[in-house]
């Protein structure tokens, strides 16, 4: 009885699904969640058929004539516009409407092609991919078409890398044509709005030429470049670049670049290419004009495809002006010499850590999107894993107070050095001493010459004067003897004494353990010109000494001198004369010669 009501539910299920169209994705994304840019197929189907032929759709009612293909309506890349419920028709059957959302973003889950590997491959070739998921790869699994239906690929555990955050996958292509690859929460709920990442298309083909070109659609401004290459890397020599049929470029150059790109540019790409294996054998045959698959090109414009980023390459900081609710933001980043892309951790609008390499950003937008990625900067050796700005402003000020700090000490020990340069030469007499000064007494002397002044070096606290010096008695009036330090330690000074035989001369005035000063004397004539001695005790420290005119005495006060003397080496010795109005200071030795005042003042008396 049990096994009769099996049958019979099966059965009207059966008939049922026989009897009511559907409306089917290929592939099988969440239809809340295409994203701009994908490439999708609505499919009608009855029961388990997909219809081919005789199939009318409809987009909110209104039917719709273009891009469709044997019974399916094909939208090579899906815009915002696109979003809408969607029905089909076959004959008298009219299938339930399915609503699709297209999000004006890009998936937050990516999936890449590792090593910037080629998307054309040749039939059998395997490639590896990457998934990354920042919330965890937990329930996700990946899938991809094959022919009009997809299978499962499950993700390993074992396999996850980055804090389980990342997996490669290997893959391989084992037949001709197309294949998507996409990946999927497959627990998340409700399942029309499971989070998924973006499709990557991998081409196979048995020919030996195959031509290069991203898989994605371009966007307008981009710069975009096509290649022709060959199977085995044989070497090009020459290549021809078609698009719609019609040849763009022909040359040695195995490339085609399109710079700033328009939807003008889009179209269906092939090449032809003329090849050897010269790197397996230099006399290998050449290979004239083999013809590449068709490829499309497709264009999006800007105004109508999602924001994008914007990356300043000087401060590395993200900014989206169209992002409509802009949260966290993400950072891409392909280290220096490598060619695999890394999902930094940092989620701020800037980041300060930098290494080598280059750098992309996108904006997370209501959690369930992102923005284009933003322009590309590179940063070059230093500039990456050198030290941020304020570290090396830390730097520079240590750096510039360093060399303030070695300027200080050279001046100070050179000023120094200076200092114990003139020391020493004090000490050696070079400095503050007295050296030797005069002529040396040769032949005949004559008035007014000079013997040498100098500093005693066994006396270094005592100094040695030596006056000027009448050379011999005969030699006129005027000579002069020297004046000297005594043995005794006392001050021993000569005063100009005449040498002849007449008049006027003079004795020398000493002193011995105490200070004793004697007056010039006249030695010849006795009662005229005679001087007497003034002197003080002993430990007195001033002594001054009057020359005095024995002849006429006191009470004419006339040529009366007078002379001044200190302790420590100082001696002044003052000339004066009293004249009937006063007396008169006395000059130093070498402004006037008291010599000649005393022989004018005898020549008035006589």
């Amino acid at each position: 009885m049990d096994m009769k009501l099996f049958i019979l539910s099966v059965v009207l299920g059966f008939a049922r699904g026989q009897g009511q169209l559907t409306v089917s994705l290929f592939p099988g994304f969440p239809p809340h969640r295409l994203y701009v840019a994908d490439e999708v197929t609505l499919r009608c189907k009855d029961g388990g058929s997909i219809l081919t032929r005789d199939v009318i759709w409809k987009k909110g009612g209104v039917k719709l004539s273009a891009n469709i293909n044997n019974g399916k309506l094909e939208i090579p890349v899906v815009m915002p516009s696109d979003s809408g419920t969607y029905t089909c028709e076959s004959g008298s059957k009219t299938s339930n409407g399915m609503m699709i959302e297209v999000q004006d973003m890009l998936p937050l889950a990516s999936l890449s092609v590792l090593n910037r590997a080629k998307t054309v491959l040749g039939k059998g070739a395997a490639v590896l991919m990457e998934l990354y998921v920042e919330e965890g790869l937990k329930d996700w699994w990946c899938r991809y078409t094959e022919g009009d239906g997809e299978k499962w690929l499950p993700l390993l555990p074992d396999k996850w890398t980055n804090s389980n955050r990342s997996v490669v996958i290997h893959t391989e292509i084992g037949q001709e044509g197309g294949r998507i690859y996409w990946c999927m929460n497959i627990k998340e709920r409700p399942k029309e709005q499971r989070p998924r990442s973006n499709a990557v298309k991998l081409t196979a083909t048995e020919k030996m030429v195959m031509l290069q070109i991203s898989q994605r659609p371009a966007w307008s401004g981009e710069s975009v470049s096509l290649s022709c290459d060959v199977w085995g890397g044989a070497h090009v020599d020459n290549a021809v670049f078609y698009r719609d049929g019609n040849e763009v470029q022909k040359g040695s150059k195995d490339t085609y670049d399109i710079p700033n790109i328009a939807k003008t540019n889009a179209g269906r790409y092939s090449c032809n290419a003329t090849y050897k294996f010269s790197h397996i054998s230099a006399a290998a045959a050449v290979r004239s004009n083999m013809p590449s698959d068709q490829q499309v090109l497709r264009v999006i414009d800007v105004l109508g495809g999602p924001p994008q980023a914007h990356l300043d390459c000087n401060t590395l900081a993200c900014k989206c002006q169209k992002c409509s609710d802009p949260g966290s933001y993400r950072w891409h980043h392909i280290p220096q010499g490598q060619t695999q892309t890394v999902v930094l951790e940092e989620s701020g609008y800037y980041i300060s850590s930098r290494g080598a390499g280059k750098y992309t950003c996108s904006v997370k937008i209501n959690n369930i999107g992102q923005s284009r990625h933003s322009n590309e900067c590179i940063l070059k050796g230093d500039e990456g894993d050198g030290p941020n700005l304020m570290v090396l402003v830390v730097v520079v000020l240590f750096v510039v107070g360093l060399l303030f700090l070695l300027l200080g000490l050279y001046k100070c020990k050179r000023n120094n050095d200076q200092k114990s340069k003139r020391q020493k030469k004090m000490e050696e007499g070079a400095d503050g001493g007295y050296e030797e000064v005069g002529t040396e007494k040769k032949g005949a002397r004559a008035e007014g010459e000079y013997e040498l002044l100098k500093r005693s070096t066994e006396e270094k606290d005592k100094a040695q004067y030596d006056t000027l010096k009448g050379q011999s008695k005969g030699q006129g009036e005027g000579g002069y003897e020297a004046l000297k330090v005594g043995q005794a330690g006392a001050d021993v000074y000569h005063t100009l004494k005449e040498q002849g035989q007449g008049e006027g001369g003079y004795e020398a005035l000493k002193t011995a353990q105490a200070e004793v000063y004697h007056t010039l004397k006249e030695g010849q004539d006795e009662g005229k010109g005679e001087y007497e001695a003034l002197k003080t005790g002993e430990g007195e420290t001033t002594v001054y000494h009057t020359l005095k005119d024995q002849a006429k005495g006191q009470a004419e006060g006339k040529g009366e001198y007078e002379a001044l003397k200190t302790t420590q080496a100082q001696v002044y010795h003052t000339l004066g004369q009293k004249q009937e109005s006063g007396q008169a200071e006395g000059q130093k030795a070498k402004e006037e010669s008291p010599y000649e005042e005393l022989k004018a003042e005898k020549k008035e008396k006589e």
